[in-house]
């Protein structure tokens, strides 16, 4: 009897999904698209670098504004056009994240990217008050500490470097300071090399897709891919609870001193005290969801932001027109002072941050994204059934030329503001949009001004005579392949 009942469960759950499966593939069918392989579909895109690039600077005007993808067996729909992304990422029905972010599981638990429903929503709306004005003025210490190291880390040389590996190193202390209260220079810091557990998973999703057996739990558990993912999740899982630990230990030792935490709370609070502040006053946030947490901003802040600010730095020594007039600006505001600026005067770098949306729409730092459909959308002609997956690609969209003439260009004037007024609020989606944009787009926007504002200030900056190219790598987050090349000339001598 029990056997005949789960059958007839598994039947319907077979019967549901196979509809559904039906249901997207006649949508998709009659898309324009790239060539396909049987079977695979498109799943070899994700390791073809050359291809991807291409389709990104391309698609739009090769197949229009809606692409059909197969990814393995799943017909998918790259949206393009900010018309039809407009109704997906405005709407809080559309905010589950594609079954690809499950490849994320593994390494990240469930944080707010690859968490969905209840859980998602309840999780963003306990941490959204950490990401408000008044509380992001409290990490600018930390974010001028960062940018004098960064600026000490050059002092010395006169040969080429790669900014790459500095940036790196530069945003995952901040990321230390800002989310977990770990200083600079302490022994326990977490490293940004390739072999450190935060950029890992970014070299293994884009694998896991171009070989699709491997997406495959029973197949991928038993492979060494599997095993190693493991052992980095354990290192990063186990080094997160000890943080957490001592972090609660340092505030009851406090609360013992001074029973009123309010008044004795340390004006520098990293977003780890504000999680467990968040933990006592709601049971279901408890260390689990802040260790999900805190390694979803450590992966999402830290070569994200540290990539932005390569592209940024390098594309201003390219333009050096570009580069003279935001030193003019920072020198108009900061004048010769070398305390830490205000939130006022970051806010006031108005060309600044031209350029910082310039270079993120030029090279956004996650250049894929992919939602579920929960509900029928209709897009001209077309109507995507509830369950449909879709990609949302920020890299091709900025691309655009009616959005974005001669689009291949550094102009950071496209950014006036009455150029943004011309355009379609979604032709710019850098940080997503909608609620379920990127949380911490402010904490990134005031940590990049920060940091390039110390820099013009102390250098002029040159690129490196046959490395004037960016390569493009594709990621989870964008990359410059083969790094990129800087000279750094003191502008005291």
């Amino acid at each position: 009897m029990v056997l005949s009942y789960l059958a007839v469960i598994f039947v319907a759950v077979v019967l549901y999904f196979l509809t559904n499966w039906i249901k997207c593939v006649m949508a998709v069918w009659g898309l324009p698209g790239p060539p396909a392989v049987p079977v695979l579909g498109h799943a070899l895109l994700a390791s073809d670098n050359k291809r991807l690039v291409h389709m990104g600077s391309n698609a739009y005007l090769e197949y229009g504004p809606l692409v059909k993808i197969w990814l393995t067996f799943f017909p998918t729909v790259l949206v393009l056009s900010p018309e039809y992304l407009q109704p997906i990422l405005s709407s809080s029905k559309h905010t589950d994240k594609s079954f690809f972010y499950k490849l994320l599981d593994n390494f990240l638990g469930t944080g707010l990217v690859t968490s969905n429903g209840k859980d998602w929503r309840s999780h963003r709306r306990l941490l959204q008050p950490s990401f408000h004005q008044g509380v992001l003025e409290m990490f600018l210490a930390a974010f001028h500490d960062g940018s004098q190291r960064l600026v000490n880390r050059f002092k010395d040389t006169s040969s080429p470097v790669n900014i790459t590996r500095h940036m790196n190193e530069t945003v995952l202390e901040i990321l230390n300071d800002t989310v977990l209260g770990v200083q600079a220079g302490d022994t326990t810091k977490l490293r940004a090399d390739e072999n450190s557990p935060f950029r890992h998973a970014k070299v293994l999703v884009p694998y896991r897709l171009s070989h699709p057996w491997l997406m495959i739990g029973s197949i991928y558990s038993v492979t060494n891919f599997a095993r190693n993912e493991l052992s980095h999740k354990k290192s990063l899982f186990d080094f997160t609870r000890k943080v957490i630990r001592d972090k609660k230990e340092e505030r009851n030792k406090i609360k013992d001193f001074d029973k009123n935490w309010d008044d004795c709370a340390p004006a520098r609070m990293c977003l780890l005290d504000r999680m467990l502040d968040i933990s006592e006053e709601h049971q279901e946030f408890d260390e689990d969801a802040i260790i999900h947490e805190v390694c979803t901003f450590m992966l999402a802040g830290q070569e994200s932001v540290a990539t932005a600010l390569a592209f940024l730095l390098f594309l201003l020594a390219k333009n050096p027109d570009v580069l003279t007039k935001v030193r003019r600006e920072v020198e108009e505001i900061l004048g010769d002072s070398k305390r830490a600026p205000t939130l006022v005067e970051l806010q006031d770098m108005k060309y600044l941050e031209q350029c910082i949306k310039e270079t993120l729409r030029l090279y956004p730092s996650i250049p894929v994204l992919g939602r579920k459909l929960s509900e029928d959308v209709v897009m001209g002609k077309h109507t995507l059934p509830a369950g449909c997956n879709v990609l949302i690609a920020p890299y091709a969209t900025h691309r655009i030329p009616d959005l974005y003439p001669d689009p291949e260009k550094f102009d950071p004037d496209r950014f006036l503001p009455e150029k943004i007024q011309e355009r379609h609020p979604y032709a710019y989606i850098a940080f997503s949009s909608g609620p379920r944009n990127c949380i911490g787009y402010k904490f990134a926007i005031l940590e990049l001004k920060t940091l390039v504002s110390a820099l013009v200030r102390e250098y002029d900056m040159t690129v490196v005579p046959g490395k004037e190219d960016i390569n493009i790598a594709y990621r989870i987050t964008l990359r410059a392949k083969g790094g990129l090349w800087l000279r750094f000339t003191s502008r005291a001598s």
